[in-house]
């Protein structure tokens, strides 16, 4: 689950299902107000290397 508070936007994607990309993006847009729920270790790594973090 991602919620963005700024643009007032929530995502809820159930496990094992399409739109890991769609979180991965949004998560990297997320600020201090937001809530950005764990993701699954394969697709944390590629949010690291997205945002340019180690």
């Amino acid at each position: 689950m991602i919620y963005l508070a700024d643009r007032k936007l929530l995502l809820v994607k159930p496990m094992k299902l399409t739109g890991s990309s769609v979180e991965i993006a949004l998560s990297c847009d997320a600020g201090g107000n937001d809530i950005v729920m764990p993701l699954m270790p394969e697709d944390k790594a590629v949010r690291y290397r997205r945002r340019g973090e180690t």
